[in-house]
């Protein structure tokens, strides 16, 4: 709606987005109608075209996993129309491959009803997102996020973001997915590091959001660790729970107010950038978290007790809580301060890192003195 003042009008803006997200097993078993009932939601008496796509990552991981996927779209003709075979999207959420995939959509001619289906991890499910919304102003998008850390959380956002300019997630874009459905038969190509990937994430959900998860996750970290299937899959489900229930309560999009990051994610963020690549998103989660949990230690009067048994945790599950980026220096300034400047670009204004009072009690902090850090980082390297 418009309303006038003295000098024109001023326009305020509402939207609002629902899509369903199902938890499911074998969804491209011919019999099983959970995808093309997703795929034909709003018109089920239409036939739509769809453009598949899967990360190389699952492709390699789990072989039949295309032909599977094409087998399925061919059996269910009589709903959808297969665009081609499905499309291998190569690793890194990098713009060149998006403006590639985005090439390959308008080769395809495809229309404002038609669906680009994709499955993969959390970097390809946003990749292909940043790609279909800024296609035609926006494509359809229905996920299938197969690594356990996207099932635990990032691969349901409404969001995407791409890493540029030697950076993370420098671009992105708002686009809610039409659909999401979570297969966790697919999580039995996730190997050990994937596994520990999706913990990560689980567990800084419990730490921020659900003191409840935290314990849960503690009690069976050795479990977790021998990689126990239904341990795993209960973990991502709850994980998963939290990430929606706070995308639904919370304010998705404000260009004026950004959202802060998320628990470990300042040095996290960093730390992925220092070490080229080599520590992956969860992993560098994980040391992140032990960070803050010694730091809200110290400055938000977290327990001791509880940081301790939180880092015993993660060490129990697999994840290292140190790492050499986290000492690099350059001309004897520590790199890893990067993140906080980052963190405060973000946000356009004063420095504001996610930190914890208590278990699932966050509390914004506006500034980290140095020298706790530098002596944080040394408990790690000691441990």
């Amino acid at each position: 709606m418009a309303a006038i003042d003295s000098d024109g009008l001023r326009v305020e803006l509402s939207a609002r987005f629902d899509f369903p997200v199902r938890f499911a097993r074998r969804v491209l078993a011919r019999e099983n109608p959970a995808l093309l009932d997703a795929l034909r939601r709003l018109e089920p008496f239409e036939r739509h075209r769809v453009f598949p796509v899967v990360d190389a990552g699952l492709a390699e991981a789990r072989p039949a996993f295309v032909a599977e996927l094409e087998a399925y779209l061919d059996a269910h003709k009589s709903g959808l129309i297969k665009t081609g075979p499905p499309l291998i999207l190569p690793r890194g959420a990098r713009p060149e491959i998006a403006a590639w995939l985005r090439s390959r959509l308008a080769l395809a001619g495809l229309d404002p009803r038609s669906q680009l289906l994709v499955a993969g991890g959390a970097a390809s499910l946003e990749l292909a997102g940043y790609a279909a919304a800024t296609y035609r102003r926006g494509l359809r998008v229905t996920r299938l996020p197969s690594s356990p850390l996207a099932q635990a959380g990032p691969g349901l956002r409404v969001i995407n973001g791409l890493d540029a300019f030697g950076r993370k997630d420098m671009l992105g874009t708002f686009h809610p997915p039409f659909a999401i459905l979570v297969d966790f038969d697919l999580l039995s190509s996730a190997g050990a590091r994937g596994r520990r990937a999706g913990l990560a994430e689980a567990f800084k959900a419990g730490l921020a959001k659900d003191a409840a998860l935290f314990h849960w996750i503690a009690e069976r970290a050795d479990l977790l660790a021998a990689g126990d299937a239904e341990s795993l899959e209960n973990a991502l489900r709850w994980s998963a729970r939290l990430h929606l229930e706070e995308s639904m309560g919370g304010k998705l999009f404000d260009a004026a107010e950004p959202r802060p990051l998320e628990l470990g994610h300042w040095s996290a963020r960093a730390l992925e950038i220092l070490s080229k690549g080599e520590l992956s998103h969860g992993e560098a989660v994980a040391i992140g978290l032990a960070l803050d949990l010694l730091i809200s230690r110290k400055l938000c009067g977290f327990p001791a007790a509880a940081a301790e048994a939180a880092i015993a945790a993660l060490t129990t599950m697999g994840l290292r809580v140190w790492d050499e980026a986290l000492e690099y220096r350059e001309n004897g300034r520590l790199m890893l301060l990067d993140g906080l400047r980052e963190s405060q670009e973000r946000r356009g204004g004063a420095l504001s890192i996610p930190l914890l009072r208590g278990l699932g009690e966050p509390v914004e902090i506006g500034e980290i003195p140095e020298p706790l850090i530098v002596e944080s980082i040394k408990f790690l390297r000691a441990r």
